[in-house]
């Protein structure tokens, strides 16, 4: 093969490979995302013949789902009748079986070396003894320092070429010509999530990356001159590669998971037909004698609390993206680092930094000291620990008072949680402030980003409060802790957005703008809060400044009833058990709390439309919910930014669930049984494996055998006239794609049409 050639090639095989997410921005997206240009069945099939995985859920879950009632018997009997298959339903469970096999990955000698300088290469700051030369790039250092690898043969090293181009070149023409190609797809595909880990960085240029720079090529070059060097034969993998799943058809799990899906819908829409029977007024929205007007995250879970908050009729609640339109990044006082506070499908705008309120300047500055000293102290145990000259006396003197500290956090983890946290909290003293370019961001701006709010949402008319509600969640000892925060903030907590767009709600400058340019009028006694959502706890804390006493009086009813919701919300999740709120915070606190919440388990639907066609219906929690009236949105612009920005995430949030379901063991994040922290970036299973790319198992399983989550693909249903639908998927070319190629289900509720329900795309 040519330099040109190898490149295309590896261009080509590169599009397949999903991006890895690191631990600390644990964002949820598709695993087969390289595939999405194909129909969704023609899809798997090549991935499982590629990958090695397994696209489907087992014939067991789906037995479950069968006997259970989650599989309507007259809908899967017809889907197989259509495809010819003819017999009871029951028959078909040998042959599921055997389509469902699970492929365990055994690693080999050379996955073994590869892994171990991958490691050391991409640490991200646990090794004490950083590996030399990593600036000049991971083959020159590779190169550099292999000769002193005991488990490679010194003389081979010296035979290979400088640059990584040249080696790829150097040990592929070693082979015949007709055996190349298969060959470097085997070993590009080797290890695919430390290839999409490598992707991520090369992408996104994180300052890890800018310091020392690693590429594909880079990850191709050395993995060949680990073989060539200990004289490994790359045929042989790439046999098993070529040959092994052969073009088995999947059909008949592909039928099963329709039958599933098309049974969900079935449920789900009779749902939304009683919903409308009850609330026949989808316009009806006043704030006549309202208390508060809420505004959540379209996240799954809240919808929980959203229907409990909603059963005081004083309340009033609506689904907006968690970022709240504020595509910002956060400087966050408590680390000093900044951090992307938007979905990753755009590019942060603006800066949002915290600044005293008035008079507040001495009580953030020593707020900012305390956290400095806390993570001086963590910095400095964590030195005395590795350092080799203090090793083994800190650890033998400290011994005592260590057994002692592990003691009191597992038998009392809240008192462990207390002594690091600060005497204020942040929000008290000191609110965020946008910047661009380091320059406070103009009033135009301002206007603009609230008034897209109201907008999105649908927004009538105003409550005295109305409460922008972000969510982020509370777990201990969990390297996917930020895959259970908002994952519209690039899996961050969202209050620091939701405080934000109060901020610029309540400005008066804002607010006059909003009436003078788009007949937007704010009562004068509205006041917007920030609040946040634990998800692990259902507390919701508010955040408020004002000493207008008929305000706080109003915050301190909305306050009392919070508890009353809160129990409500752990009633329903965890049962009717005493101390349900010490029982879940226990949960977030517990270091051995392996499952301290469920996430978005169980997500299998969006609906786009205005409260009342769910009020008051139980959704499971199975639900995105998003504010939408299409009347207050005539030339669909508001309606195209939702199916361009929150149906595109839900959709990465859907199918990364689905596959790390179906496949946990390739697709997902294994057990956390065996989790091992890699560079701080990543999880491998015991002490060598491919990164992992999705959530563990316990985040998706009741236990080893039995689903909690049930992989279905995303159905959207959207309260608006189908044309209007459809011609904004003409528009956009990938969203059409998505809905054509059944990687989501798209159906209209068309209010000009009695809220007929049908298919968008046939």
């Amino acid at each position: 093969m040519s330099e040109s050639s190898i490149k295309k090639e590896i261009e080509n095989l590169l599009n397949k490979i999903a991006d890895t997410q690191p631990l600390y921005a644990f964002v949820t997206s598709n695993q087969l995302s390289g595939y999405q240009h194909l129909p969704f069945e023609d899809a798997v099939l090549s991935a499982k013949k590629e990958l090695q995985i397994n696209p489907y859920p087992n014939a067991d879950q789906f037995k479950k789902a069968y006997l259970n009632g989650e599989i309507n018997a007259d809908i899967l009997s017809n889907l197989l009748t259509q495809n010819g298959i003819i017999g009871h339903p029951e028959t078909c469970f040998e042959q599921l079986a055997q389509e469902s096999e699970t492929h365990q990955k055994q690693y080999d000698r050379l996955d073994q070396l590869h892994i171990k300088w991958l490691s050391s290469f991409l640490d991200e700051g646990v090794a004490e003894w950083a590996m030399p030369f990593r600036e000049k790039g991971f083959y020159a250092a590779w190169k550099k320092l292999a000769a002193t690898d005991k488990q490679i043969r010194k003389g081979k090293i010296t035979e290979l070429p400088k640059t990584a181009e040249e080696n790829i070149l150097f040990v592929l023409n070693r082979y015949p010509k007709e055996k190349q190609k298969i060959i470097l797809k085997s070993q590009l595909l080797a290890l695919p999530g430390w290839l999409g880990y490598i992707k991520h960085r090369e992408k996104n240029k994180p300052d890890w990356q800018k310091e020392y720079p690693i590429t594909p090529l880079d990850f191709l070059a050395v993995r060949l001159g680990l073989a060539y060097a200990i004289d490994y034969d790359l045929r042989s993998k790439a046999e098993v590669t070529s040959d092994s799943h052969q073009n088995k058809t999947s059909s008949l799990s592909h039928i099963w998971l329709n039958a599933w899906e098309q049974s969900w819908q079935i449920a789900f829409e009779e749902k939304i037909k009683n919903g409308l029977t009850q609330n026949n007024e989808l316009d009806s929205q006043t704030t006549k004698d309202l208390d508060a007007q809420w505004v959540f995250c379209i996240d799954t879970r809240s919808e929980r609390i959203r229907r409990i908050i909603e059963s005081n009729q004083r309340n009033e609640t609506f689904g907006y993206a968690g970022f709240f339109g504020l595509a910002m990044k956060y400087k966050c006082p408590d680390t000093q680092q900044t951090y992307n506070a938007c979905p990753p499908i755009l590019d942060p705008a603006f800066t949002a930094k915290e600044t005293p309120l008035e008079n507040q300047d001495k009580k953030f500055k020593r707020y900012k000291k305390q956290k400095e000293s806390i993570g001086f102290y963590d910095y400095f145990l964590k030195r005395l620990k590795n350092m080799l000259p203090a090793a083994f006396g800190f650890v033998e003197g400290a011994g005592l008072l260590y057994g002692f500290h592990l003691i009191k956090s597992t038998v009392t983890p809240a008192h462990r949680y207390k002594l690091g946290k600060p005497i204020v909290k942040k929000e008290q003293i000191a609110e965020p402030e946008l910047f661009d370019s380091n320059q406070p961001v103009a009033l135009n701006t301002k206007i603009e980003i609230v008034k897209t709010a109201f907008e999105m949402m649908g927004w009538k008319k105003f409550a005295p409060l109305v409460i922008f509600a972000g969510h982020g969640s509370t777990s201990t000892n969990n390297p996917f802790a930020s895959s259970l925060d908002c994952g519209a903030c690039a899996a961050h907590a969202g209050g620091p957005n939701a405080r934000l767009l109060a901020k610029l709600a309540n400005s008066f400058e804002v607010r006059k703008g909003l009436r003078e340019q788009y007949n937007i009028n704010i009562p004068e006694d509205t006041l917007f809060i920030g609040a946040q959502h634990n998800t692990t706890t259902e507390k919701i804390e508010l955040y408020y400044h004002t000493e207008n006493s008929k305000q706080l009086k109003r915050i301190k009813e909305i306050e009392a009833y919070l508890e009353q919701v809160q129990q409500s919300c752990l009633s329903e999740r965890l049962g009717n058990e005493n101390n349900l709120k010490k029982l879940a915070s226990k949960k977030g606190l517990n270091w051995a709390e392996v499952r301290p919440e469920w996430g978005l388990a169980k997500n299998a639907g969006f609906l786009i439309g205005p409260r009342s066609l769910s009020q008051q219906i139980d959704l499971g929690t199975e639900v995105f919910l998003h504010s939408y009236d299409y009347k207050l949105d005539p030339e669909a612009k508001a309606l195209e930014n939702i199916l361009l920005g929150p149906m595109v995430v839900t959709q990465w949030i859907n199918n990364h669930y689905y596959f790390s379901t179906v496949d946990n063991e390739n697709l997902g994040g294994g057990s956390k049984i065996f989790h091992n922290i890699t560079g701080k970036f990543g999880v491998i299973e015991g002490n060598m494996g491919d990164l992992k790319r999705g959530l563990p198992q316990q985040s998706l399983y009741q236990n080893d055998k039995k689903y909690y989550h049930h992989p279905l693909r995303l159905s959207v249903y959207i309260n608006a006239p189908k044309q209007m639908v459809q011609q904004i998927l003409d528009k956009h070319q990938h969203l059409n794609q998505l809905a054509m190629n059944k990687w989501i289900h798209i159906f209209s509720i068309d209010p000009e049409n009695k809220n007929k329900i049908s298919n968008v795309v046939n």
